[in-house]
């Protein structure tokens, strides 16, 4: 879906080469962050901004598509970009609670997309025919399942006292909604989409 888009509606050479420079400025914005955490002795922030930073060159290489591929990389680290500087550095999770859920709508939004992508491109790939019911239903449960296991992970860090993350039942059964509407609002376009091309071709 994201790569017939990106195909269809930009130029694709034009397009990874924008990205790749947006996505290059970001990185170092990240890298000098956690730099700045790790000179300041904040071992546990360093450290966020050390998985953000691999996340961010480890999943678009996961995706053989070069237009595609431009589409995640841009996507995932601005979503890293906006949770580490102004997330995190600019401490807007602590004075924005709208901030910190329209995060995970849109991460978890992009996760969807994500999914969806990789999975069609790998039945495109193999000829596979999958019914677009069941990639809404697996779009939205990796996301739901992905989201359920953060605020577990987030749980834990919580319980060794070392770093505060979530702040009562209320807001992880928020982050939790968060997360569904994300996946269901992309997911749900994804079928809008599907319906519409189905449409135009018959």
């Amino acid at each position: 879906m994201i790569s017939y888009a990106y195909n269809n509606c930009v130029q694709p050479v034009i397009f990874a080469r924008t990205a790749e420079r947006l996505v290059a400025m970001m990185r170092l914005g990240i890298i000098v962050v956690t730099l700045t955490w790790l000179l300041s002795g904040k071992p546990l922030w360093f450290i966020v901004g050390a998985v953000s930073t691999t996340f961010s060159f480890l999943l678009p290489a996961l995706i053989q598509d070069p237009v595609l591929r431009a589409a995640i990389s841009l996507c995932v680290t601005a979503l890293l970009f906006a949770h580490v500087v102004f997330g995190m550095q600019a401490g807007l999770y602590e004075t924005s609670t709208i901030y910190d859920k329209a995060m995970h709508v849109f991460g978890c939004s992009a996760i969807a997309g994500i999914v969806i992508a990789a999975v069609s491109q790998y039945c495109a790939r193999t000829r596979t025919r999958l019914p677009v019911p069941l990639l809404w239903v697996l779009a939205v449960g990796v996301v739901v399942t992905l989201g359920t296991l953060w605020e577990v992970f987030e749980f834990a860090i919580d319980r060794t006292g070392l770093f505060q993350s979530q702040r009562g039942l209320t807001d992880t059964m928020f982050d939790l909604i968060a997360d569904t509407i994300g996946a269901v609002v992309t997911a749900c376009a994804f079928v809008g989409l599907t319906k519409r091309r189905i449409g135009a071709t018959t």
